[in-house]
């Protein structure tokens, strides 16, 4: 494990978003291990997958956290009209609580400042609770929660 001052954050191209892969195929992994409800739908996602969702949106950034050696997190941000939103981050467990998150966070939240936007928002999949506190710390607050029932 390399010392902070040797991580750095960088900007991922579309030609290159399949370097952070593999991070997100461990997030998912997470997302279906520890979600009693949604399972199915996280076993069934995959990254060509997330990748057409994101298409879909006005703007993306990519934003990625690497030691000499490889990457250990990366964070999705979009916007969507007005609106930007963390679509998705992911650090590895040996590096959490070193400040790579709330590094990648103030990063998206700058670009997505810059496209624009007035507010930024972040769903949080159920059985992930446990990223409430870090989302808290970086001035996030609960607004909604939504329930869902299959039919």
């Amino acid at each position: 494990m390399q010392n902070k001052e040797l991580m750095e954050i960088i900007r991922i191209d579309t030609e290159n978003i399949h370097d952070i892969r593999p991070l997100w195929e461990k997030l998912n992994i997470h997302h279906r291990e520890h979600s009693i409800h949604s399972r199915a739908h996280f076993a069934s996602l995959t990254f060509a997958d997330r990748l057409e969702l994101l298409e879909r949106r006005d703007q993306v950034g990519v934003f990625a956290v690497r030691d000499s050696t490889e990457f250990i997190g990366y964070c999705i941000a979009s916007m969507e009209g007005g609106d930007g939103e963390i679509d998705s981050l992911y650090i590895l467990p040996e590096y959490r609580r070193k400040q790579c998150g709330a590094d990648l966070v103030a990063k998206a939240e700058s670009w997505l400042q810059s496209q624009g936007a007035k507010r930024i928002h972040i769903s949080v999949a159920e059985g992930n609770e446990s990223v409430f506190a870090f989302y808290a710390r970086q001035g996030y607050y609960k607004s909604y929660t939504t329930y869902v029932k299959n039919i």
